[in-house]
């Protein structure tokens, strides 16, 4: 921990193993053959009940935050992730994206159908 930090009053609220900002997306990290780095693991996944920002882990915080987005999406249809991935896309034409959807109302018309590949 930084020593400006060590003396300051942030230090009730920062964790010295895990402060983190941002989403993090994980695509896989429990096959038998890959790993993680174990820096990057312990960020992820380490908590602390005495510090207010970090009483459940990164992992533990998007995982909810993705349930929660799933479980209301899901009953919305193929429909709307569509027009998420599109929007995404959009602003982010450099980011892989793919939707599979099975049984979705039509989206738009034959140019947004073309626009999507």
């Amino acid at each position: 921990m930084p020593q400006w930090l060590e003396r300051s009053k942030l230090t009730y609220t920062w964790s010295k193993d895990s402060n983190w900002i941002g989403f993090v997306a994980v695509k896989s990290i429990g096959h038998m053959d890959s790993k993680a780095e174990h820096g990057f693991l312990s960020i992820y996944t380490s908590k602390c009940d005495s510090i207010i920002y970090n009483k459940s882990s990164a992992s533990e915080q998007v995982m909810k935050e993705l349930k929660t987005l799933v479980d209301f999406y899901k009953t919305k249809g193929g429909a709307l992730a569509l027009l998420n991935a599109y929007e995404s896309a959009t602003n982010f034409p450099k980011l892989p994206i793919s939707v599979i959807s099975f049984a979705a109302p039509r989206v738009g018309n034959i140019a947004f159908r073309n626009e999507l590949y």
